[in-house]
């Protein structure tokens, strides 16, 4: 009987820790699609207050495509 409550006890850690994991992932991919609207943000205000800035930065062209 004590190894199945043995075994249960491990289980339950397991899971915990997964639990702890999937939680820590789901914060990490907040933080980055907030900074990725940050990001795109910034871009279209670039464009909007200088037309021109696609001849002073490099792959214009990808980070247009990024920012939609």
């Amino acid at each position: 009987m004590w190894a199945l409550g043995a075994n249960d006890a491990q289980l339950t850690t397991m899971v915990a820790e997964q639990v702890k994991q999937a939680q820590a992932g789901l914060k990490a991919l907040g933080s980055s699609e907030k900074t990725a609207n940050r990001f795109r943000e910034s871009f279209v205000n670039i464009e909007r207050l200088c037309p021109d800035c696609h001849m002073l930065i490099d792959n214009h062209e990808f980070m247009i495509r990024l920012s939609f």
